[in-house]
C-alpha cells in the first residue's frame, strides 16, 4: 500500500507492505525506513495503535497504524500521516 502526501511542498511516499511488515518513508530525495521487517517487533505485536516520528528538514512527520481487533493480518488497517500536526493523508489498506 502506497500513501501520497507533500512535506513543505516537497513529494513524500509512505509505503507499507502488509505480508513482510516493511514500512518506508521517503521524502524527495531521502529514503527511510521506518519499519525492519527482519526485527522480531514487528512480527510480533499486541498493541493495536503503533507511531513512528520522523523529523525531516524541520517538519515533524507522524505516521499511526491502527489494526483492527479480530483476525488483524488478514484485514485492512488504518493509516494516518501527520505533517507538523496536520492531518496530511488517512488511507485504510493492506
Amino acid at each position: 500500500m502506497r500513501i501520497d502526501f507533500d512535506v513543505a511542498g516537497a513529494r513524500a511516499q509512505l509505503a507499507w507492505n502488509g505480508w513482510t511488515g516493511r514500512l518506508g518513508l521517503a521524502v524527495g530525495d531521502r529514503l527511510m525506513l521506518l519499519q525492519n521487517p527482519w526485527s522480531p517487533r514487528t512480527q510480533l505485536s499486541l498493541g493495536r495503535t503503533r507511531n513512528w516520528q520522523v523529523t525531516v528538514d524541520e517538519h515533524a512527520i507522524e505516521v499511526q497504524k491502527r489494526r483492527p481487533l479480530m483476525f488483524a493480518g488478514f484485514r485492512p488497517s488504518d493509516f494516518t500521516v501527520r505533517v507538523d500536526g496536520h492531518v496530511a493523508a488517512r488511507q485504510t489498506g493492506r
